[in-house]
Formats: C-alpha cells, structure tokens, sequence
C-alpha cells in the first residue's frame, strides 16, 4: 500500500508549538506543499498499521517535523517571546521518497528511536 504512493515535493515553513504557543511542549515546523499527498501516505500507513493493533488517531492529521521538545517550564517565557520573532525568510523544499518505521521508546533522559523498517515510494515520471 506505501509503495503505491509515488515521491513528491514538499516544504516546510511555519514554525510553531503543540498544544500551544503559551504552553510549548513541541517545537515543529509546518509542512507547506503537497500536504494532501502527505495526508493520503499517513492515511494508507494508518490502514495497514489497524489490523496489527495500532488504533487509528482520532485527533486531525498535522503534517509537521519535530525541531524539539521543551522538558523544563524553566525560561519559558523567553523561549515563547522568542518563538514569537521567528519566522523564515523562504520555505525550504525537500523530497519525500520514502517512509521509515520508528518505535519510539520514552525514557527519562529522552526518546530512544529505533528503525524498524523503511519503504521507498515509486518515483515520479
């Protein structure tokens, strides 16, 4: 099902927080091109995960990349009034051409991520 999806283009641009800029707890950047294509891999990834017993997310799809994860409330409020005054001056393109399976194992001193497996997409003609 993930080597039917052919490589695309894409961007990413906006920086921004989850869940908020006030309570930062992630700090990402938005994708800004062919967030669709995007949409139907997560999609396809999600159908074939279900029967394995991952359940599907019940929050809305946010095609993003992860910059970090704010662990201490220390100097948060520098951090929000910088994160405020960024912005980038052009998006910055990359290529999607394949999928990686991580396991994500949380421990005290950080995430521990693992490949599991890796999928390459058809090229685009």
């Amino acid at each position: 099902m993930v080597r039917e999806h052919t490589s695309f283009e894409s961007c990413i641009g906006k920086l921004g927080t989850f869940p908020t800029l006030l309570n930062p707890k992630v700090i990402w950047m938005g994708i800004r091109k062919n967030e669709d294509k995007i949409n139907k891999l997560q999609q396809a990834i999600e159908e074939i995960m279900e029967p394995l017993g991952l359940k599907k997310e019940i929050r809305a799809f946010s095609p993003h990349l992860t910059l970090g994860r704010v662990r201490s409330k220390k100097n948060i409020q520098k951090l929000t009034e910088k994160l405020k005054t960024l912005s980038l001056p052009h998006l910055i393109p990359f290529t999607v051409y394949e999928t990686i399976f991580f396991q994500s194992i949380l421990k005290p001193s950080g995430a521990e991520y693992t490949v599991l497996d890796k999928f390459s997409l058809k090229v685009e003609s």
